[in-house]
């Protein structure tokens, strides 16, 4: 067993895409409600619903006790400050373009845990994303929701680190809706897909 200590390199990213074809990368506008916050690779970003422009803008994911509660989900942001080539996202500035790797329920992701050991139990369950703030990364909750409803972002679909570690990376797909819910429209987690 492995406790594996948590750094901002231990950031989301793809990890694999049905028959092995490539990441689908979207390129979105920065909102003019980014304000001070700044987008870093891996963290998971979404419609700004909160501005005129909320259909075509992103955000960082909104979170409520440090989980994404973010109900428009576009995916994770492919780029972040400090990499090479002028990084879009080194910037608060509306409109920027940033590379975001689609939130595609067809393409699996994957994350560093927290709140318990990796077993196979955890495959196949629904869970929620934490944001570390310290770190600056977004993190899958093995523990039980923080909330009081969860919002359940994602089905883990396997162990990356072996069972018995700590800290350790599962693969995930996120879910295009809350299967609770028997309206679409209100039960939709993703953007562009349901």
């Amino acid at each position: 067993m492995t406790d594996f200590v948590l750094s901002s390199n231990s950031y989301m990213r793809p990890f694999r895409a049905r028959n092995g074809g490539a990441f689908p990368i979207r390129q979105m506008a920065l909102s003019t409600g980014i304000s001070s916050q700044i987008i870093r690779v891996g963290n998971v970003v979404a419609l700004d619903m909160n501005t005129t422009n909320g259909w075509s803008e992103i955000t960082l994911s909104s979170v409520s006790s440090q989980t994404l509660v973010s109900t428009a989900i576009v995916g994770v942001a492919a780029a972040g400050p400090g990499a090479a080539g002028g990084n879009p996202s080194s910037t608060n500035t509306e409109g920027t373009l940033m590379p975001v790797w689609e939130a595609d329920p067809q393409v699996e992701f994957k994350a560093a845990t927290i709140g318990g050991l990796l077993n196979s139990t955890v495959v196949g369950v629904v869970k929620d994303i934490l944001r570390d703030t310290t770190l600056n990364i977004d993190i899958i909750n093995l523990a039980a929701s923080k909330l009081t409803a969860p919002m359940n972002h994602v089905m883990i679909t396997g162990l990356i680190d072996a069972s018995g570690d700590s800290g350790g990376f599962v693969s995930f797909k996120f879910l295009p809706r809350d299967y609770t819910n028997s309206t679409l429209s209100s039960g939709r987690r993703l953007a562009f897909f349901i």
